[in-house]
């Protein structure tokens, strides 16, 4: 049985032992400990543990600025963070036949909202495009250079940040994944 408490009592009962009362949430978990009275626990072990809270990655703090930064501003968060990506992010530059180029661009921009391609011009048959990606993927100093870009938007429009020590720990714990 598993049950979130929401407050408990612990009694120093002189003569006896002490007792701890918990908070139930419902009557349904009231019921299963009133079917234990009276009954011998031995073998039974009850463990009381905090929730782990969701860990914060240098991705989610990445995105959480940008939310940030977008209701300061009036932005959308995916534009503040594309032009992120644009700015500080991770790209590849390739050379494409002209007929190609809207496939191929629209083929990468169906990974996700980070990744985007732009043409930066032709000569003669061959376009160049930047295929930009998304930060899922990047590694630690991509990431690192992304988290700083956004951290000093952050600032500039005084909007609270994480302190320098705790957004270095970030980086150094990204591995490309979700934590």
């Amino acid at each position: 049985m598993e049950a979130r408490i929401s407050r408990c009592k612990a009694v120093n009962r002189p003569g006896k032992l002490p007792a701890v009362w918990f908070e139930l949430p419902g009557r349904e978990l009231l019921d299963r400990f009133r079917g234990l009275e009276g009954k011998s626990l031995e073998g039974y072990v009850m463990t009381i543990k905090k929730p782990r809270a969701k860990s914060l990655n240098a991705n989610a703090y990445m995105w959480l600025l940008c939310d940030k930064i977008a209701r300061k501003t009036g932005a959308a968060k995916e534009d503040v963070y594309r032009k992120a990506v644009r700015e500080a992010g991770a790209f590849t530059d390739a050379v494409v036949k002209k007929e190609d180029a809207g496939r191929i661009c629209a083929a990468w921009e169906s990974n996700g909202v980070g990744w985007f391609a732009e043409t930066h011009g032709s000569q003669g048959a061959a376009a160049l495009i930047r295929l930009y990606q998304g930060s899922s993927i990047y590694d630690g100093e991509q990431m690192g250079r992304l988290v700083d870009y956004i951290v000093d938007e952050a600032k500039y429009l005084n909007i609270e940040t994480m302190t320098s020590k705790e957004t270095e720990r970030l980086k150094q714990l990204w591995g490309g994944k979700d934590t």
